[in-house]
């Protein structure tokens, strides 16, 4: 799946042996890490969709901080 956010909420489905399933949550993948961010598992898609906006907010805004030319003080 290709996507042009960096962070996705991603259903995670856990199982037994026998194949029943325990529980269902989303956690949140960094797509320019390839992995999963740790300590974001989440009972609820929109509080994962939220939780990925609020996080590619500040990814967004950290990168326009970083692109700004600072000003040389006279």
């Amino acid at each position: 799946m290709t996507t042009s956010k960096r962070y996705e909420p991603v259903k995670k489905i856990t199982v037994n042996q026998e194949g029943k399933t325990l529980k269902e949550t989303y956690e949140i993948f960094d797509h320019d890490a390839g992995h999963f961010v740790l300590g974001e598992d989440h009972d609820e898609f929109t509080e994962a969709k939220s939780r990925a906006s609020a996080l590619e907010n500040a990814h967004l805004e950290n990168l326009k901080l970083k692109s700004t030319p600072k000003r040389p003080r006279p």
